[in-house]
């Protein structure tokens, strides 16, 4: 289950120095996991057609949540917002977000992935 946070496709170009300073946090944020999700998607190609390696490689489901378009709102100094409100906004926003994913996967669990590797991290 992955419950990605940060945004990875943003629309706009960052032109101020503090937006160019945000966005290279972003990429440097996102690298690692858009790095894991290429090799798993690789993995899964060559297994979807007929390698496995003796047995050795099985198909990984993802499951997916992603924050929508939320936090492209607000910039990375939200990171350090500590407030109660803002705690609470996050955590009632996931739940939302939560509730509406097991509504529309749960019977998936176990069975496919819900994570649309191609869309999001190709």
């Amino acid at each position: 289950m992955l419950i990605q946070i940060e945004n990875i496709n943003l629309d706009n170009t960052p032109k101020k120095i503090g937006e160019i300073l945000d966005r290279a946090l972003d990429v440097s944020f996102n690298s690692s996991l858009m790095r894991e999700m290429r090799a798993i998607n690789f993995v899964s190609h060559i297994i979807d057609h007929g390698f496995d390696d003796d047995g050795r490689m099985v198909r990984t489901n993802i499951h997916y949540i992603g924050t929508g378009d939320l936090m492209n709102e607000f910039n990375n100094s939200s990171r350090m917002n500590v407030s109660w409100d803002w705690l609470t906004f996050l955590r009632d926003d996931g739940r939302a977000k939560a509730e509406v994913w097991i509504k529309e996967n749960f019977d998936k669990i176990g069975k496919q992935s819900t994570c649309d590797i191609n869309n999001i991290f190709m």
